[in-house]
This record gives structure tokens, C-alpha cells and sequence, in this order.
């Protein structure tokens, strides 16, 4: 049985390398710090421990993790939509410029449906887009920090969630 122990860490350890490329710096930095998060706060059922309170319509910074493709993974911001469970569902969002330029908006209705224009609000340096189809309920552990918040009775707000909506029940 050891032996067997023994051979699986060594091929876990090699699959981890293997899958790294080592040469990308903002690579192997984001999976370090994710890998980093996850081993300080796995445990933890929330993320008060963390001195971290989050609130339905707080925009976080949060470590979302390893991601398959065309998923969202290791840290973003995301928007707080409900809470649940000792759960928070999020809309994952990234400041990328390609994205914001394809994102639907007031100014761009014919953008792609699943991306959404949204503007900085807070500590936020960027605009951003927020990703309708990657929502997800996520420990709270993830959030790292809280950088902005929009009221959950603001028209913005209420749009949000009528976009996720129509993502969903597509």
C-alpha cells in the first residue's frame, strides 16, 4: 500500500509541474497564489476569520482557483448577487479589453449576450465584464477583499440580475 502511496504522490507532483508552463511568470504567480489561498483558508466555512464581511452588492477581489477553459480561475473581481447557505452566488468579472469591447451595453446592444459592460465602482481600477454565464456559488473563504459595493435596490443592480436571469433560462 505504501509503495502505491508513494507512486501517486510522485505522479501528482509531476502532473502539477507538467501542467505549469514554468517559463510564464503571471502564470506560475496566479497559480501560486491560488494554491497559497487554498491551503491558508480550505477549512474555513466562511471568510470571517479573515476579517472579511461581505455583503449582497460588494464587488470582491476573490480566488476563484484552477479552471478548466473557458472558465473563470484564480483571481478576479466578482459581484455578490445573493447569499445562501453560507454560500455567495457571484458574476465572476475580469478587466480584460478584448472582452469589454465584445460586452453588451446601453452603447453596444449587439454585443455578446453572456458578457456585460460594467463600470468601476470603488477601489476598482478598471472597467470591467462581467461573465453572465459563469455564475457560481462560492465559499466566502475565496474573497480575498472587498473593493466596491452597489446597492442591491439600485437600477443597476436590478439589471444584473434580470441579465443573469435571461442567461440562465436561455
Amino acid at each position: 500500500m505504501e509503495k502505491q502511496f508513494d507512486e501517486m504522490l510522485h505522479e501528482f507532483i509531476n502532473l502539477n509541474i507538467q501542467g505549469v508552463d514554468l517559463e510564464n511568470e503571471k502564470e506560475l504567480t496566479s497559480l501560486y497564489i491560488s494554491e497559497k489561498n487554498y491551503q491558508e483558508r480550505r477549512n474555513m466555512p466562511s471568510n470571517a476569520s479573515t476579517g472579511v464581511i461581505v455583503r449582497v452588492g460588494d464587488i470582491c477581489y476573490i480566488d476563484y482557483g484552477k479552471a478548466y477553459q473557458r472558465e473563470i480561475g484564480y483571481q478576479h473581481f466578482g459581484l455578490v448577487l445573493s447569499m445562501c447557505n453560507d454560500k455567495i452566488f457571484v458574476v465572476p468579472m475580469t478587466s480584460n479589453k478584448k472582452s469589454y469591447m465584445q460586452a453588451m451595453s446601453e452603447d453596444n446592444p449587439n454585443g455578446k449576450s453572456h458578457l456585460l459592460r460594467f463600470k468601476k465602482v470603488g477601489n476598482m481600477k478598471n472597467d470591467t465584464v462581467l461573465f453572465l454565464n459563469d455564475v457560481k456559488f462560492i465559499n466566502p473563504a475565496r474573497v480575498i477583499d472587498v473593493k466596491g459595493h452597489i446597492s442591491k435596490n439600485s437600477h443597476l443592480f436590478a439589471y444584473i440580475k434580470m441579465a443573469v436571469m435571461n442567461i440562465i433560462m436561455k
